[in-house]
């Protein structure tokens, strides 16, 4: 079968990992890039049986009730985002997951609509009074043309493998004016070349597609998209995904630490599990690393090279 690029449709590729270990279904996976346009793309030649129902397949759940709190600061980072762009009006989130950041958004004068094509968005918390929360595909909400002022979609785009059907919808139910906002991770950032296969955000099978600034600025010019601002000091992803990537690279399981802050696993069993890979010692040798890690965010940072990055665009028919 030949592999085409998602983006440029062209079929000449490199490989640029092998060996990445599997989220929840195991296995090896290897990713190509591009050889026209530098997108990052799962390989199709790693696919197994099974596999059909968690390719597109976001996390979420929430983390547990100790890290809520770290979670409103995070949504209260994201709104910080939009100060110079909007003050209110109507907010679409697609991919958002149980609903949290739809509370934070209509306590504080919005009006949230949230979208979420998995069964099991928005049972984690009761919907508040003030958002709306769809369980479908995008398209399937069936929004009417020029219904929002902001589309957010965090991390959401790495987990298409067809990107541009759900972009084109995204202008379409656009506003004249408004803002998109996209979180995702960097397929140019030093961390994926200082961790290898160990870094976090490779995580196959859920994560198809990884984007570089000027491949994603590329994608969104073809639907009618353009890039106006570019943010490479995602805290909220990139201290984290350093984090857990240290932890990969230095034996713990993969994504063990983030599932125990989901609290999708006991205690218990990681407990055993973090023998077994010696992460008694990896915890230590993390927490310690942190404030590297801190620095390390900061200087990718300002180097454009940082683990994830956030792209704001607005609608071509916005500029003379």
């Amino acid at each position: 079968m030949t592999e085409r690029c998602p983006v440029c449709q062209q079929s000449s590729f490199t490989v640029a990992v092998t060996g990445v270990p599997g989220a929840e279904v195991g296995g090896r996976f290897t990713f190509i890039r591009c050889d026209t346009c530098g997108v990052v793309k799962r390989s199709a030649a790693c696919e197994a049986p099974g596999l059909e129902g968690i390719h597109a397949a976001p996390e979420t759940r929430p983390y547990k009730t100790g890290f809520r709190r770290v979670e409103q600061g995070w949504y209260w980072l994201r709104l910080r985002r939009l100060k110079t762009w909007r003050a209110r009006g109507r907010w679409l989130d697609v991919g958002c997951g149980s609903g949290g950041f739809l509370q934070y958004l209509s306590r504080r004068g919005w009006e949230a609509d949230g979208v979420d094509p998995y069964p099991q968005a928005g049972q984690e918390r009761e919907p508040a009074r003030g958002y709306r929360l769809f369980s479908g595909a995008l398209a399937e909400a069936r929004y009417p043309a020029a219904t929002f002022d902001v589309i957010t979609l965090w991390h959401v785009l790495e987990h298409l493998p067809e990107p541009v059907p759900v972009l084109q919808e995204v202008v379409r139910i656009l506003k004249p004016s408004g803002v998109v906002m996209i979180a995702t991770p960097n397929a140019a950032s030093w961390e994926r070349r200082l961790f290898g296969r160990h870094w976090f955000y490779w995580h196959p099978p859920q994560h198809c597609i990884l984007y570089e600034p000027g491949t994603l600025a590329r994608l969104l010019g073809e639907v009618g998209l353009r890039v106006v601002g570019l943010s490479f000091s995602d805290l909220e992803y990139n201290l984290a995904g350093w984090l857990q990537s240290a932890a990969h690279w230095l034996g713990a399981e993969p994504y063990e630490l983030r599932n125990l802050l989901k609290g999708s696993v006991r205690p218990a069993q990681v407990t055993r599990s973090l023998r077994q890979a010696y992460s008694w010692l990896v915890a230590v040798l993390v927490v310690a690393g942190a404030p590297f890690a801190v620095s390390w965010v900061a200087i990718t940072a300002l180097c454009r090279r940082s683990g994830c990055f956030v792209a704001h665009a607005r609608r071509d028919e916005d500029f003379p």
